[in-house]
Order: structure tokens, then C-alpha cells, then sequence
């Protein structure tokens, strides 16, 4: 930016080589560049927002990635990826900070699926935790075999081993007519399956 040709805001961004910022209190900044006059969205580069502060997060990491990061912030916020995107809201210090340290446990090498205590598997949304293990993206292979071939009618399934009951509820959710048994041998891991249950 070569000048500033009009402004609403009573602070500017300045933002230094070292990437520190002043927090913005405007939306658009006329400013004029080498190329010509650009409206200048502000809210867009201040260093607390959810997206700049997805991409300042995202540098020098080897196992939490951009996605990750994504991810963790919209637990945070408690929001979806569409307001994310609109809105770009701001994260206090304080959700800075718990973003950190949910990096910091990724990079150390946790399940993505532990940390946020959820997965999706197949049509479910479901509750995970270290009391059993992650549901594989390739687990949804069996599903499909399994529906490919058997039909509607009623049947008897046993889910042995259970786990978080992905296997058993993904199959409930498409064959409401079989009768599907869940067990497992531990406890723990049984009581994930019935909060997955509700």
C-alpha cells in the first residue's frame, strides 16, 4: 500500500515484519496501491480473526495441518464452516490459547478424532474418546459390503468388540428392521457405545 486515500475506522492495521497487529475497528479502508484504488476489507487481516489466525498457525508443523487447524477452531467457536468463512469471527486470548495447546497435543501426535472428541463415520456423528479406538475412513468399506449384500430383511447382527459402536449403529441407521448387537469386552469402551446410542 503506497497511501491511505480514505478510511472510516479510527485504527488502521499495522502489522510489522514480526506479524504483531493493532486490532482493526472498521470493515474497508480506500487505499491507494501501484496498481490503482483497492477497497481493502480489514476485518479480513486482523491477526485475531479465526482465518488469520488459521494461516499464522499453520507454519512449521509437521502432523497438525491447515485442515486441523480448521477444524479445532470451529470447536472453539462453536460455529459452523459457512460462518467461519462469512463472518470470520475474532478468537479472544483466551481461545488463542486453547487453540495453542490443541496444537501443541496434535503435533505430539494425538488422533485429530481425540482431541475434538468426535468423528464422522458414514452418516453418524459420534463421540470418541482414549477409552477406544478411532473408526477407520476404511471401516466405511465394510459398511458397504455389508449393505451390498444384504438386503432389508430382518437379520441378526452381532457388532463383537464394538468399540465406540460405529460399525453396529452405522448399520442401524440403514437397516432399522435387523436386530444389531453391540459388546464388547470392556466396560469403557461400552459406555462410549451407549452414549453413542442416545
Amino acid at each position: 500500500i503506497v497511501s491511505i486515500l480514505k478510511s472510516d475506522v479510527e485504527q488502521l492495521l499495522l502489522v510489522s515484519n514480526k506479524g504483531y497487529g493493532l486490532r482493526i475497528q472498521t470493515s474497508n479502508v480506500i487505499a491507494q496501491t501501484k496498481s490503482g484504488k483497492q477497497i481493502l476489507n480489514l476485518k479480513s487481516m486482523d491477526l485475531n480473526s479465526a482465518l488469520s489466525q488459521i494461516k499464522l498457525r499453520n507454519q512449521n508443523l509437521e502432523l497438525c495441518s491447515q485442515l486441523d487447524i480448521e477444524l479445532l477452531v470451529l470447536d472453539i467457536l462453536k460455529i459452523s464452516k459457512n460462518d467461519l468463512y462469512r463472518d470470520n469471527p475474532l478468537l479472544s486470548q483466551d481461545q488463542q490459547d486453547r487453540l495453542l495447546k490443541l496444537i501443541d497435543r496434535r503435533e505430539k501426535g494425538e488422533p485429530l478424532a481425540y482431541i475434538r472428541e468426535k468423528i464422522g463415520f458414514w452418516n453418524l456423528d459420534l463421540y470418541i474418546d482414549h477409552r477406544v479406538l478411532v473408526p477407520r475412513p476404511e471401516t466405511e468399506v465394510l459398511e458397504e459390503r455389508i449393505l451390498e449384500n444384504f438386503n432389508s430383511k430382518k437379520l441378526n447382527v452381532l457388532d463383537l468388540g464394538t468399540g465406540s459402536g460405529a460399525i453396529g449403529l452405522a448399520l442401524c441407521s440403514e437397516r432399522p428392521l435387523w436386530n444389531i448387537v453391540c459388546s464388547d469386552l470392556c466396560p469403557q469402551a461400552l459406555s462410549v457405545a451407549r452414549r453413542n446410542m442416545k
